[in-house]
């Protein structure tokens, strides 16, 4: 009898250990130099080069998470800002703000720094309802990543309206949580951050961006 129950309470104690690497496993780091994630995103403001920008967008893949990205039905819904599980939004009272670069040729060429220290959050929302209107709505699901830029070189071309973008960001915490099926924890998938690279246009201040994974030891 005692040995069938040591039988018993060792296969259980290896069923939870294969359930517990099975969740760990399901979703595994971004090698170095790959695209994490893709978004899509819309900067408001900035008037003034001290101005302060509010920055919101929607995340559309995330490499090595199953999608859909999407909340989907039959009744016509798109891809989009409405329908997005995840979204993204700046923290815009970490700011420093910005400091005009003078450049050779001003009446071209436009461009600003903004310090490190400033962050930004990843959201989950199992129920979408992103409005580019609506700048609260991209921060109502639950927060699963929070980033911490390095300093943030903004350009602009005049003669062409474009606006192009790069930074690093250092994943400061992490919080793991179910999406169709898996575990996905941010800590796993870029534990030393990512390097955004993003282009947009003057005219709209729409933009797109790609995160890339940044290498090296594990730092979280």
């Amino acid at each position: 009898m005692k040995r069938k129950i040591c039988l018993i309470v060792i296969l259980v104690v290896a069923l939870s250990a294969s359930v517990a690497l099975g969740d760990d496993h399901n979703v595994q780091r971004v090698p170095a130099g790959a695209v994490a994630f893709h978004w899509v995103g819309n900067l408001t403001c900035c008037f003034g080069p001290y101005d302060l920008p509010e920055l919101v967008g929607y995340i559309a893949f995330i490499e090595g998470v199953q999608g859909p990205f999407f909340l989907l039905d039959d009744l016509g819904d798109e891809p989009g800002v409405e329908t997005a599980f995840f979204t993204i939004r700046l923290d815009r009272d970490t700011i420093p703000g910005f400091i005009p670069l003078p450049s050779a040729d001003p009446g071209e060429v436009i461009a600003s720094l903004i310090p490190p220290g400033y962050t930004w959050g990843v959201y989950y929302d199992e129920t979408p309802d992103g409005d580019w209107a609506d700048l609260g709505s991209f921060s109502d699901g639950e927060r699963v990543a929070t980033f911490e830029e390095s300093a943030f070189l903004g350009t602009t071309i005049l003669s062409t309206g474009m606006i192009h973008n790069l930074f690093s960001s250092r994943l400061i915490s992490s919080k793991r949580f179910r999406f169709n099926g898996q575990m996905v924890d941010f800590k796993k998938l870029v534990p030393n951050g990512v390097t955004i690279n993003n282009v947009g246009s003057t005219n709209t201040s729409a933009f797109t961006a790609s995160a890339v994974a940044i290498g090296g030891d594990h730092n979280f």
